[in-house]
């Protein structure tokens, strides 16, 4: 199966992180395969305290209808760990800062199909 970003749904936000009060940015879009929506992504920029890092959220699911029981949300963080050289990815609980916005956008999305 083939997926790709369908650049026509992506939008943009920048936003005021409500821990630390600095500017932070927000994108999302659709995930397609040739001829449906399979999942929608949210990944939030941050530079908390001059730490940079990413927490990505994917919905994969059927889209378009109002049943969304088939959705599975799962979250990661991108950015520095403690021992690692280098940012690393680790796995966080979905949804866990993107929070209303995502449901907001998600819920949008589906409406879209």
């Amino acid at each position: 199966m083939e997926l790709r970003i369908d650049e026509s749904t992506r939008q943009a936000r920048e936003f005021v992180c409500g821990c630390c009060d600095t500017a932070a940015e927000r994108t999302w879009a659709d995930i397609r395969t040739h001829d449906a929506t399979v999942a929608v992504y949210f990944a939030s920029c941050y530079h908390h305290d001059g730490v940079h890092e990413v927490w990505i959220d994917a919905i994969l699911g059927s889209w378009g209808r109002d049943d969304v029981d088939d959705h599975v949300t799962f979250g990661c963080r991108v950015g520095p760990v403690a021992g690692s050289p280098g940012p690393a990815a680790t796995l966080v609980n979905g949804g866990e800062v993107a929070g209303t916005a995502r449901s907001s956008a998600a819920s949008s999305a589906a409406r879209k199909g």
